[in-house]
């Protein structure tokens, strides 16, 4: 009786670790240099494009990745809020 409920606990316990990594890995699409290269002028990513680059660098998005960034704009922590928030208000203008 014992080792069954080991083992449940065991499952248990892997069950919602497995959920808190999946939960935790960030936002897939906002931590990827390649793709958010673009808005930014410089290669550490510090300074963000303004105005019509960024606007630019929107338009070259596909729809669905402009889509997806939007989305995880929305549940995204403070980490990324200056570009969300400079994407949100450019994505209203589109």
């Amino acid at each position: 009786m014992k080792l069954k409920m080991l083992s449940i606990a065991a499952v248990a316990i892997a069950i919602s670790g497995s959920a808190f990594a999946q939960s935790s890995t960030g936002s897939p699409r906002l931590d990827d240099a390649t793709m958010m290269g673009s808005f930014y002028s410089d290669s550490e990513m510090k300074t963000m494009k303004t105005g019509d680059e960024f606007s630019a660098a929107m338009q070259n998005l596909k729809s669905e990745d402009r889509e997806a960034i939007s989305n995880e704009c929305k549940n995204t922590n403070t980490q990324h809020s200056n570009f969300c928030d400079a994407f949100n208000a450019a994505n209203n203008k589109m």
